[in-house]
């Protein structure tokens, strides 16, 4: 693209600053760039070794084909609307019509010509055309003139968010802040020379202030100037130091300040700015939040944060973005006196002196990147090929048509102003007419749509009064033929009962007072009294312990792989319930009875269940693919002890295949935690009253905040029965603004395309696409998506169902924030009889997650922009699809942008041959697929890493270190312990592969003999150990332990850990030297090989009755346990993790100020600190794949005592107060899920 900037300055003009940096960049890119500038061609001098061109205005015009390649330029950039450079683009324009127009702005233009002229915009607009033209200068705006310039535009680029109120409202608009080389930052040494070529005295601060003097920052400069005679007068000596041009005029205005304190270095190299800026102490961007810098972007405050420098700076434009005391300070009043305060604060305190400037680096490295910054600018230019020219399909044939109006006559010009006004006027009202239109149309759609929804309602109460009408007589009858029957048979057994009572007691009376029994009553007594203790204690069961072990023993028989699906928690099973799953035989016998006994109780079992997924596991076996089992089963309230599963094969042997130690729940509140069905019952099954909350919620919308949704569904030989089912499923949605896109592809079943015939006539909103070769999933999906027309696109499977409420959820979330562009939702199973199963409940966000599975699935919402920018699903991806475009399409948006509605919107159909049930056993192609998908992810991110398989069909990415191996500074508080430390320490040292670490261990005042001689062994042996005196403090210990610390990566341990693979350093630090990637955390075992730590969850447990403020995620799972969904397998993102091992970037550990030893001593110190990391912008990580064994705490004693209670109170208190919005909302955990418990059981009931 030949790209041709214009510039209403010469070369030493700040704007060339902004301009030479992207041209220099376009053309690393492999276009080509002139830079056009007015006059003074001499000085292109200034600048070093630029990759463009430099011309004058008029050469340009002399000669319009000046690139390379002999033609003329396909876009012009003009920096500003002033009339220079306006009437030069316009002229340009009239050559080379076919261009594209781009303006930029970085000032309020019109406070300028205010300032300039000291009239008022009003005033000015009243004036004639010659007045204007006799007052403004060509470096100037004309503020009818500019604005209509504007307006011509194809596209405006502007430095700050302000910027946008002088662009026309329906503009191409992009936010273009200035690129640097944000690698460019001088060395300390390079810092002292440069202090040394300024004679600086030892004592002296430095003040660095680059940029020309003009008339519009004059008064800045003054102010600046003033401040620094004020630190001088004040005992502090100070330097000023400023470069570029200084006109005399201004020069002798500055002069009146007086002092001798003042560098003047005018124009220096490019190449010395750095080295610079890096020697000042502090920077200074003087200046008022005030109409004029509300509005801008000075160049050099860039420069300022690039170069790593304490720097302040107004309240205005970028200084509303910074963090103050972090990345930068701002000036509260636009005075000398504020800058002198402000100065002294940062010379008084070296640790705010070095936070702000790494903060400042770290701000401008995130938003000043050239090479960012200008792929933007690319794509901004790309946006805008294909517009009509400015001058529409009739250009000028002579040049200087278009700049005639300036030579008008008054009185012409007054009438073309009073045009320009009624032209404004008219599209204003053409505006509100437009929107007006759109807003009757949106109505008419919305009263159409709910036509729709009510004749469907009234279409299925019709049908079911029509069959109760039906089906009521005869059942009356029928019921009333049983009610005689009932009655007849109670009259005639009462009459036998009172029969049979008469003749039992007169034979009780003829016993008793017959003679033998009268005999023997002395023998009965005896009998009673001796012999029957006898009996009883002959007819006991052995207590013998090893008797009773032998009966507990179980033998299973290897040869019958299975599967137990449901329940799924044998530690907390319902009182009533299904128990689902299969079985084959190794040796393709078929399986002709099963039983399973539950202690003494014999449960019936359903054999010959369809399960296609098992014939997929077992090709081979002839009976696998009616391998399923069912069984209903009915257990008393808090049995416990073993499930046995037993198979009868065809040669006649019963063969125990399976055990689980099973026990009963005991109470309601247990029971629903653990039984989805009655959970269902209770919190998730819609009530009339939510229908109608739902409705009227609806209604009472405006039409702007009610979209139409399109929900995509690709369809090929769908059973009728479930394809009916999610079709209906769409019909019964209570938000009635939705089209159904189906695309069916080709299917060969003759169903189908009847069933989608009569619902395309029955409902308007449902459109059909017939694809004439059938493509997969992927070529259908995109067929249906170039059908719709909906703001948003929601995916359906062809046999699954939504839930009623499931639009609804979507439309209040975008009602709460209209910015989102991807919404995603729980999602549970359903079965033929519409019993639901299996629910996931996610996390939130949660990117690495994503990595690692595609948890987001079901349901999806996407904004339509989105999928159709990013061209909708990738042929050749079956089987992932979904994932795939859920990569693509969040790598485009922002985390602000993604929406999680914690509630199940969507039903995976789980019968046999569905996909809900056979996720997991299928064949390769989605897996296949989903590498593909993440290995095209990562490169497109530009991101290294190893694709490994994970257990359960998912993945790991395993990162690499960098080539050079940061220094990793182990840290290891110890008090006494000596066992654990050396098993620790021998652990890390023996096992540990990681090339390049240090080893300091923190001794807190141990008093032990041989820990001490243990610890002079260490130090012999290159170990470092440090002391610690005063009381307990975990925070202090830990940053005391830093300050000795020489490595760039800081890992904290306790004492009581137990490395157990060499690998688990290098994964930590793997993923912490990853940008985006805060702490780190590893997985914990307690030595009986449960997990002590998988991350850790806010809000949930709480200790010694405190108030919940976190807890472990899946404490206490067996190790290999797969937890919810996979998770226990996969890397992803928590909101803490604990400091027993934790890796973190140095830099970031000192951003946020370490760990918090004024208020959090001991408990929850890791926590807050994550917390801290997070809010700086980072995510927190957790890897199953560093594995260690942690003692938890073994060498510190418990919290028992009153002072440790109180401290922990207060610890518990200062966590509540400083996060407790925080706490109370984990996006590492559902709220659907229990907060008492650690094991991801249900929530009873469910929080808000």
């Amino acid at each position: 693209m030949n790209i041709l900037f214009a510039n209403y300055g010469d070369c030493t003009s700040n704007s060339l600053n902004h301009i030479g940096a992207f041209a220099n960049q376009l053309t690393k890119l492999g276009h080509a760039c002139i830079v056009a500038i007015p006059d003074h061609p001499e000085s292109v001098e200034v600048l070093e070794s630029p990759l463009f061109g430099v011309r004058l205005f008029e050469t340009c015009l002399e000669q319009p084909a000046i690139f390379p390649d002999r033609r003329a330029a396909d876009l012009i950039h003009v920096w500003t609307p002033r009339e220079n450079v306006r009437k030069f683009a316009m002229a340009y324009l009239a050559l080379d019509p076919n261009a594209r127009l781009v303006v930029h702005l970085e000032d309020n233009e019109n406070h300028l010509t205010s300032t300039f002229t000291n009239l008022s915009l009003k005033e000015l607009v009243a004036l004639s055309d010659s007045a204007l033209a006799e007052r403004i200068p060509d470096n100037l705006s004309h503020p009818l003139r500019a604005k209509h310039f504007l307006s011509l535009a194809h596209g405006v680029t502007h430095i700050t968010e302000r910027l946008r109120e002088f662009i026309p409202p329906r503009a191409n608009a992009h936010l273009l802040l200035p690129g640097l080389n944000t690698s460019q930052v001088a060395s300390d040494d390079e810092a002292q020379a440069e202090r040394a070529s300024l004679d600086l005295q030892s004592d002296e601060k430095l003040i660095v202030y680059t940029g020309s003097t003009t008339f519009a920052n004059l008064a800045d400069v003054k102010c600046l100037t003033l401040a620094v005679k004020l630190l001088n007068e004040g005992g502090q000596s100070t330097r000023l130091v400023r470069t570029g041009h200084q006109p005399t005029e201004y020069q002798a205005i500055l002069a009146e300040v007086g002092g001798d304190f003042v560098t003047d270095l005018g124009f220096i190299s490019k190449n010395r700015l750095p080295r610079l800026l890096a020697a000042a102490d502090v920077l200074v961007q003087p200046g008022a939040a005030d109409s004029f810098n509300a509005y801008r972007l000075p160049s050099k405050l860039p420069e300022f944060l690039c170069a790593g420098r304490p720097t302040l700076m107004p309240a205005a434009n970028i200084g509303a973005l910074i963090r103050v005391g972090q990345e930068g300070l701002l000036l509260e009043s636009p005075t000398p006196q504020e800058i002198v305060r402000k100065c002294q604060e940062v010379f008084s305190d070296a640790e705010l002196a070095r936070r702000l400037a790494r903060g400042a680096r770290t701000f401008a490295q995130m938003n000043f990147a050239i090479g960012i910054n200008t792929d933007g600018l690319v794509k901004f230019y790309d946006d805008l090929q294909g517009h009509p020219s400015v001058f529409g399909e009739h250009p000028p044939t002579n040049h200087e048509v278009p700049v005639l109006v300036d030579n008008l006559d008054s009185e012409l010009g007054q009438r073309v102003r009073g045009l320009t006004d009624h032209i404004a006027k008219l599209e204003e009202q053409l505006l509100a007419a437009q929107t007006e239109a759109s807003r009757q149309s949106a109505a008419a759609r919305y009263q159409t749509a709910k036509v729709q929804s009510q004749r469907h309602i009234t279409e299925n109460v019709r049908s079911e009064l029509s069959a109760l009408t039906g089906e009521l007589t005869p059942l009356v009858a029928g019921l009333q033929q049983e009610v005689t029957d009932l009655r007849n048979l109670n009259e005639h057994n009462e009459r036998q009962h009172t029969e049979r009572v008469a003749a039992l007691e007169g034979k009780l009376r003829h016993t008793i007072n017959s003679g033998s029994w009268v005999f023997t009553a002395p023998f009965r007594a005896i009998r009673r009294k001796f012999f029957d203790p006898l009996t009883r204690k002959e007819n006991q069961s052995p207590t013998d312990p090893e008797s009773q072990a032998a009966e507990m023993e179980i033998s299973i028989d290897p040869g019958l792989p299975h599967s137990l699906d449901e329940p799924a928690d044998w530690a907390a099973v319902p009182t009533k319930g299904l128990i689902r799953g299969w079985v084959v035989s190794a040796d393709n016998q078929e399986i002709v009875q099963m039983r399973i006994l539950a202690g003494d109780q014999l449960i019936e079992v359903d054999l010959g269940i369809s399960r296609p997924d098992v014939a997929t596991l077992h090709p081979d076996n002839p009976f696998a693919a009616s391998a399923g089992f069912a069984a209903d089963y009915e257990l008393s309230p808090g049995w416990e002890g073993e499930t046995v599963f037993e198979a009868l094969t065809a040669d006649g042997q019963w063969r125990r295949f399976a055990a689980r130690h099973t026990r009963v729940a005991t109470g309601t509140l247990e029971s629903l935690r653990h039984n989805y069905r009655e959970w269902v019952q209770k919190y998730d099954t819609l009530s009339l009253a939510n229908t109608i909350n739902h409705r009227a919620r609806i209604e009472a919308m405006m039409e702007i905040d009610r979209p139409l949704i399109s929900i995509i569904l690709p369809v090929f030989n769908s059973p009728e029965p479930w394809l009916i089912k999610a079709i209906e499923s769409v019909r019964d949605q209570y938000y009635p603004n939705w089209e159904l896109c189906i695309a069916d592809d080709a299917s060969t079943a003759p169903h189908v395309a009847r069933i989608l015939t009569d619902y395309r006539k029955r409902d308007d909103r449902i459109k059909v696409v017939t694809r004439s070769d059938n493509g997969h999933i992927s070529a259908a999906s995109n067929s249906a998506l170039e059908i719709a027309t909906g703001d948003f696109c929601g995916l359906l499977d062809h046999d699954d169902e939504l839930a009623p409420h499931a639009l609804a959820e979507v439309i209040y979330a975008l009602e709460a924030d209209a910015n989102l562009a991807f919404i995603y939702s729980d999602e549970d199973k359903i079965d033929e009889a519409g019993y639901r199963s299996d629910p996931y409940f996610k996390p939130d966000w949660n990117p690495d997650l994503l990595l690692g599975q595609n948890y987001t699935c079901h349901f999806s919402v996407f904004r339509t922009s989105l999928l159709k920018e990013i061209k909708g699903f990738r042929i050749g991806l079956e089987g992932s699809q979904d994932w795939d475009l859920t990569l693509r399409a969040t790598a485009k948006i922002e985390a602000n942008q993604i929406h999680h509605i914690a509630k199940v919107l969507y039903h995976w159909r789980a019968i046999p041959g569905s996909t809900a049930l056979v996720i997991d056993q299928k064949e390769d192609y989605p897996f296949v697929a989903a590498k593909k998908a993440l290995e095209d992810h990562l490169a497109e991110q530009k991101v290294s890493g190893e694709l490994i398989p994970v257990e359960g069909r998912h993945w790991r990415i395993k990162y690499p270190l960098p080539s050079d191996a940061p220094k990793v500074s182990i840290i290891i508080p110890t008090h006494n312990g000596f066992e654990l430390l050396r098993t620790c320490l021998d652990s890390i040292r023996s096992l540990t592969g990681y090339p390049n670490y240090e080893i300091i261990v923190v001794d807190h005042q141990s008093d032990d003999p041989t820990c001490l001689k243990y610890f002079g062994e260490l130090e012999a042996e290159g170990v470092r150990v440090i002391k610690f005196k005063g009381e307990f403090n975990f925070s202090a210990i830990n940053n005391y332990a830093v300050r000795y610390a020489s490595g760039s990566v800081l890992a904290f341990l306790n004492n009581d850990l137990e490395a157990i693979q060499s690998d688990w350093l290098d994964e930590m630090v793997a993923q912490a030297m990853r940008p985006p990637i805060g702490a780190v955390g590893a997985q914990l075992y307690f030595p009986n090989d449960t997990v002590q730590h998988a991350g850790v969850i806010l809000g949930i447990g709480g200790l010694n009755g405190s108030p919940s403020v976190a807890g472990h995620a899946f404490k206490d799972a067996p190790r290999g346990s797969d937890g919810q969904r996979n998770r226990l397998r996969l890397v992803q993102n928590y909101s803490a993790v604990t400091a027993a091992c934790l890796v973190i970037r140095r830099e970031i550990f000192e951003e946020v100020g370490g760990f918090d030893e004024a208020k959090l001593a001991v408990a929850f110190n890791d926590i807050d600190f994550c917390l801290r990391v997070r809010a700086a912008g980072y995510r927190n990580l957790w890897t199953p794949f560093a594995e260690l064994y942690h003692h938890e705490s073994a060498s510190r004693g418990i919290e028992d005592s009153p002072d440790k209670l109180e401290r922990f109170a207060a610890e518990v208190a200062t966590m509540r107060g400083r996060w407790a919005g925080v706490l109370d909302h984990d996006p590492a955990y559902n709220p659907n899920l229990t907060a008492e418990f650690e094991d991801f059981s249900l929530a009873v009931p469910p929080r808000p």
